[in-house]
């Protein structure tokens, strides 16, 4: 029986497994910071009047859509994050222009998020409560994940139980063990 052979299954298994608790502490981690630090109510929102120094379009990345990002008088910057058509936001919100926004900061991270900017009565970002849909989404891929967790730890397990080598080895060690006990015993 060769050893190298059950150290390679026990060194298979330990990486399964801690692959496996890896995509586990993600999915835990992942639904925690949802379900934790959710948006705040409506009723919750800052108001303020600002005037706009500039707005600056910055683009996302390959899995995320872009945003543009409103700078104040006072160098304070926000994160239009409502819903909004580009095109007239692009030709209303010009350097100088007062504006009236309903905004609320990030708890981990302190962003400012406008859910509302009004210039001259007329509404150019609007408020939509996402929040439930935000948080179902967060539920079914912490769910997935952590399906892929326990598959693998199942997987792993699996693999360990019925590998040829861990069960010799173990054989093997049973053997010596009731030999060294006969010797041991014969010996006195």
């Amino acid at each position: 029986m060769s050893n190298k052979l059950y150290y390679r299954d026990k060194q298979l298994w330990q990486l399964i497994r801690n692959i496996a608790i890896v995509f586990l502490l993600i999915g835990i981690v992942f639904f925690t910071m949802f379900a934790a630090f959710p948006e705040p109510d409506y009723e919750d929102f800052r108001q303020d009047t600002i005037v706009i120094q500039s707005l600056t379009y910055y683009a996302g990345g390959r899995y995320s859509s872009g945003h543009y990002e409103i700078i104040t008088d006072q160098d304070t910057n926000y994160s239009v994050s409502g819903d909004y058509d580009s095109a007239t936001l692009r030709e209303h919100v010009q350097a100088g222009v007062k504006a009236e926004i309903k905004y609320y900061e990030g708890i981990i991270f302190r962003f400012r998020y406008i859910k509302e900017l009004i210039i001259e009565d007329e509404p150019l970002v609007t408020y939509v409560d996402r929040r439930r849909s935000t948080l179902l989404t967060a539920a079914i891929t912490a769910g997935i994940i952590e399906s892929i967790g326990a598959g693998l730890l199942c997987l792993g397990v699996w693999y360990k139980k019925s590998s040829h080598y861990t069960k010799e080895k173990t054989r093997e060690l049973k053997e010596r063990a009731l030999m060294k006990g006969k010797g041991t015993t014969n010996g006195l």
